[in-house]
């Protein structure tokens, strides 16, 4: 069960390059509440870059894109 959010990263990073970013975001979604379930947080920053990553693509607002990648490196400080 720990290594499910790697593998919907992978997973997600697959639908990004297939230019499915909308199903690649569903899938950090999912990875996400996994980690919130397990509350084992090794990927934690990986998905908050890829969110990010997707949300850029997608052309959303600046300020979200921000707090996506402000949020990979919250725990580190």
């Amino acid at each position: 069960m720990l290594c499910v959010p790697y593998y919907l990263t992978l997973k997600a990073e697959a639908l990004y390059l297939a230019h499915r970013t909308s199903e690649a975001l569903e899938a950090i979604g999912e990875a996400e509440a996994l980690v919130e379930r397990s509350e084992e947080r090794m990927w934690c920053a990986e998905l908050h870059r890829l969110r990010g990553v997707f949300l850029a693509a997608l052309g959303a607002e600046e300020s979200q894109i921000e707090a996506s990648f402000g949020q990979e490196v919250a725990p580190l400080i």
